[in-house]
């Protein structure tokens, strides 16, 4: 069972640094080998099949790279690296599928699997310091419910559930923590206030599912495609401004050049630092009747401080909810998949000083990028946002 687990591991590294690859220039020869698949015998048919559903699609994963790299003709690289796109997709459910069997089978009998404990911590770790926690919360929750002794698994079980915007939870988790009370001292400030806006933000939902169909969008990145829900009910102007620049390409092939762990992921700049924008701002609309408050995976203008009114192409999507009162924020749309994908992109903190750069031991990997956003879906009238002057 140690090795399921460390073939995981192998398995999720392949993955990340294949996204890398097929991010390059076309044609790039394959840098990193497939990772060895390890023997072992599985003691429950659900690891076993998942494990072998897992295998499968890596495999296919593979030589569909191996066929992007090796094309001559552009048609023949566009569908094969569309192609691995779309297994990578599956990949990344079956490798939450595998956690889960493998949690249950360590759940079943946590006294005698201490080693897949450990290596199910690690594999959770990994996820939430990536920002990856889709799926994540059962493991979590597991490993505590098993006792498993690692102090921090408390702070990690904390974001889980703020990720999920599961805040009553949260809020029993926070009350018992055996921790340092200073590592969530901001959760715990915002617990009262994230619960009750997220209970609103459910409220806009069945509102939205009740009424005519909101927009949509697929933002295609190098790191796959994510589906956005636009929220014009309650920002028309954001999204008038989204949907009227998306159309003109103006986010093709813009950097994500600014994406920090547990905070957020910044794009539509088109000098690439934050300091540009489509030459006009828009209405801030932070104070409409029923503004939609900011969560893991909303869409965020990105405005000036104290500002409302300097919006304009940049937005921003947050790898958590909010640490602090949502004053002067709103959302203007949410993603409804592919949050995965903004978790994996590339760090990338413009503020940070060269030489804290130089220390560490990561080589820099380049930013991602927006390659296209298409709008699947729209509502029959005009969409331009009211232009006010540039005060920039």
């Amino acid at each position: 069972m140690l090795n399921i687990l460390r073939t995981i591991f192998l398995l999720v590294v392949a993955i990340d640094q294949s996204s890398s690859l097929l991010a390059q220039p076309l044609r790039q020869p394959v840098q990193e080998q497939p990772p060895e698949i390890l023997s072992f015998e599985p003691e429950t048919e659900a690891v076993k099949k998942a494990l072998i559903a897992l295998r499968d699609r890596i495999k296919a994963m593979r030589a569909a790279e191996v066929r992007f790299h090796n094309s001559d003709t552009l048609p023949d690289e566009s569908r094969n690296k569309k192609e691995w796109y779309e297994i990578r997709e599956s990949v990344h459910q079956l490798h939450i599928d595998l956690l889960h069997t493998a949690s249950q089978e360590f759940l079943s009998d946590p006294s005698t699997k201490a080693e897949l404990g450990k290596i199910l911590f690690k594999a959770l770790k990994r996820n939430a310091e990536k920002d990856n926690f889709d799926g994540m919360l059962p493991i979590a929750k597991g490993l505590v419910d098993a006792k498993y002794p690692d102090p921090e698994l408390q702070k990690i079980y904390a974001q889980c559930c703020f990720a999920d915007n599961d805040f009553s939870l949260a809020t029993s988790i926070l009350a018992e923590a055996n921790y340092p009370q200073a590592q969530f001292a901001q959760m715990m400030a915002q617990l009262d206030i994230n619960s009750k806006n997220w209970q609103e933000e459910l409220e806009a939902r069945k509102r939205d599912a009740a009424g005519e169909p909101l927009p949509q969008a697929k933002i295609v990145t190098t790191k796959g495609e994510v589906i956005v829900e636009l929220f014009e009910n309650e920002a028309p102007e954001a999204v008038a401004n989204f949907i009227s620049l998306a159309e003109k390409g103006f986010y093709d092939y813009l950097d994500f050049f600014l994406v920090i762990q547990h905070l957020a992921a910044q794009v539509g700049c088109p000098n690439e630092d934050g300091t540009g924008g489509p030459g006009y701002m828009i209405k801030g609309e932070h104070g409409n009747p029923n503004a939609r408050k900011v969560f893991r995976g909303s869409l965020v203008l990105a405005t000036l401080k104290d500002k409302p009114n300097s919006g304009g192409s940049q937005f921003y999507i947050p790898l958590l909810p909010p640490m602090d009162d949502n004053t002067g924020k709103f959302a203007f749309g949410r993603v409804i998949s592919g949050m995965h994908n903004i978790a994996t992109l590339n760090h990338v903190d413009p503020k940070k000083k060269k030489d804290e750069e130089k220390e560490e031991s990561e080589p820099k990997l380049p930013p991602d990028e927006i390659i296209r956003i298409e709008i699947l879906r729209k509502r029959n009238h005009p969409y331009e946002p009211t232009r006010l002057p540039f005060a920039g």
